[in-house]
């Protein structure tokens, strides 16, 4: 799939030259409307179109690369394909058009193209034909790293509704097209990880088929669109964790005061029993290091050894992070106890040994990982979104990974917690009292079966280095939580906070 006869069109004359007459202002106004939006905290100044081309397919397929700016200077890039349709041939489903506007006096609509499945099965052929379209500043490119397929009928293409931050595309239950919204001019690390953990013999993965790539005129390709197979009877660790949850707090309002039956007791007995879940997701997170550790990285991925001046540089940067949540000077963060948590985080700087640092996932959490009728696998190599890809790319100790997923146990039975209760109920501190043991005895089983890992104790440094490293990073966690939670969901604040505040 090759387009030409658009090179002496500048890509803002392109866009309107097909039917957007203000493509920048309908551009901005579409994607400050999108879950996948970045910059929500951020006054957005204007939009400038990057790139553009020209497809050959019908609907006819356009392949856009656009920069928010923001009032600060910053920005962002996203891409945003569109597809543009002769406006009595509307794109097949209830979507909504991005824009009305008039091609070769015709009514046209334009639709991102990622939710009209008719242009969006042409990037799967773009996969499989590797295949090409010339853009203004360079040229999309597909190209197959498995066995691939051409979309004969557009009707085996639809939207997968689990991505916030991407946009994933289904076909047939066969594959899965994962398409990043905001993207950088660098290699992607979820494509690296894959690729680096699949020639490793990590089956915890779902390995690419293809990709899709912004080829510019100079400088790196970027990653627009990694295919990959889709997993069947896949429901991720959370959900599965809530399941859990709701069965032993129903178990919990259902027994009898009189019985003297305690909390642990009414765990054992639960129906939905998550304990051999977090036992193989230990196993599984230890693998996955073991591997990210292993001679088989490639060199820009091998591991390193964590020196005094490392160690320093992580404590330096936990504090700083500790000092902006303390700075907003609630009453919540007035509550905690500051010394503590100062004590817990400047205690990474006296450690002797700090074992080694690998690549490692950077954002895991029991969203992070499915399990499918062949077991667990561990999804989305991103990292946490809000870091720069360059940061996202360092390697550091993978008790990271460990503690992201040690604070997610707690997450989930204190989500479960407020579907069933409210604070002030007065059902809710028993009820909390459930949550808390189950999490602490599924975290438990989840680091006992980690560490049991054979080979992985030489990634991590000495025991009593472990515990030091691990609370300062689940303290570090909880303090991005606190912060995100605020920006998004004020509501789940008190989740991380109750967690900081049991630090003494």
């Amino acid at each position: 799939m090759t387009a030409t006869g658009s090179e002496s069109r500048a890509p803002g004359d392109l866009l309107v030259e097909v039917g957007l007459r203000d493509a920048s202002s309908d551009l901005l106004d579409y994607i400050r409307r999108q879950r996948w939006y970045a910059g929500r905290d951020r006054e957005a100044a204007g939009l400038e179109i990057v790139d553009a081309g020209l497809g050959a397919g019908s609907p006819q397929l356009l392949p856009v690369l656009v920069d928010v700016v923001y009032a600060d200077g910053r920005r962002d890039r996203y891409q945003v394909p569109l597809s543009v349709r002769p406006a009595d041939q509307p794109a097949p489903g209830e979507i909504a058009p991005i824009a009305t506007g008039e091609r070769d006096g015709r009514a046209v609509l334009v639709y991102d193209a990622l939710v009209d499945v008719e242009a969006a099965a042409q990037l799967w052929n773009l996969v499989a034909g590797d295949g090409r379209i010339e853009m203004q500043g360079g040229a999309i490119a597909g190209r197959q790293t498995g066995e691939v397929e051409r979309v004969a009928d557009a009707s085996e293409v639809h939207p997968f509704v689990r991505d916030q931050s991407n946009t994933s595309l289904l076909r047939q239950e066969r594959e899965l097209l994962k398409c990043f919204r905001r993207i950088e001019a660098i290699s992607s690390p979820e494509l690296e990880m894959l690729t680096a953990l699949h020639d490793a013999g990590f089956a915890g993965i779902a390995a690419p088929l293809g990709v899709v790539e912004y080829q510019p005129l100079h400088g790196p390709a970027t990653v627009l669109a990694i295919l990959q197979p889709y997993l069947h009877n896949a429901t991720d660790g959370f959900h599965l964790a809530l399941t859990s949850l709701r069965d032993l707090y129903a178990a919990a309002e259902d027994a009898d005061p009189a019985g003297g039956r305690g909390v642990r007791e009414i765990i054992d007995q639960q129906g939905a029993d998550f304990r051999p879940d977090a036992s193989r997701l230990g196993q599984l997170v230890g693998e996955m290091h073991l591997a990210l550790g292993s001679p088989a990285m490639p060199p820009a991925m091998a591991p390193v050894r964590v020196d005094g001046a490392t160690l320093q540089a992580w404590s330096s940067a936990m504090l700083e992070d500790l000092e902006a949540l303390l700075a907003k000077d609630t009453e919540q963060t007035r509550a905690l106890n500051h010394d503590a948590l100062r004590e817990a985080l400047a205690a990474v700087a006296r450690i002797d040994q700090g074992g080694s640092a690998i690549r490692y996932h950077g954002d895991l959490h029991l969203s992070q990982v499915i399990r499918t009728d062949s077991g667990w696998v561990v999804l989305d190599f991103e990292g946490e979104p809000h870091r720069p890809v360059e940061e996202r790319r360092l390697q550091s100790s993978p008790l990271r990974d460990v503690a992201g997923m040690l604070r997610s146990f707690e997450y989930a039975a204190a989500v479960g917690l407020l579907e069933r209760s409210a604070p002030g109920d007065p059902d809710w501190e028993a009820l909390q009292a459930f949550g808390d043991g189950w999490a602490e005895l599924n975290r438990q089983i989840f680091i006992d079966a980690y560490l049991a890992v054979d080979g992985l104790r030489e990634l991590l440094p000495p025991r009593d280095a472990t515990e030091v490293l691990l609370r300062a990073f689940e303290i570090q966690k909880a303090i991005y939580e606190v912060r995100y939670e605020l920006g998004h969901r004020p509501d789940w604040a008190g989740i991380p906070l109750r967690f900081l505040a049991r630090q003494r």
